[in-house]
């Protein structure tokens, strides 16, 4: 039998975090939830923009969210970003400084 231990290989990164204010939400990038996140995202209607923000953050993020208030289009604004650091896309952010790390 042939063994290979691909563990080298492998990222094993940490969530990504979408900071809003003082509101820092993990998002999940397992591959589960992003392979259903892709299939999701392709109808763009309100159910599965719903069912997107249910698979990008687990409950106790998703509850903090929901904390927030925001308008539909600000929203709108977090799952995309959120999907966007899914795939380690992510050109946005603060750059690391004394002050922010």
């Amino acid at each position: 039998m042939k063994k290979i231990d691909i563990t080298e290989k492998l990222k094993w990164a940490e969530k990504p975090v979408i900071k809003i204010k003082d509101t820092e939400l993990k998002v999940n990038n397992d591959a589960a939830s992003v392979l259903k996140l892709v299939s999701c995202l392709k109808k763009l209607d309100a159910d599965s923009m719903f069912e997107a923000a249910e698979l990008l953050f687990s409950p106790e993020e998703k509850e903090k969210l929901d904390a927030l208030g925001l308008c539909f289009e600000d929203y709108m604004t977090v799952i995309v970003s959120a999907a966007g650091l899914t795939g380690g896309n992510s050109d946005e952010g603060e750059a690391q400084t004394h002050t922010t790390t």
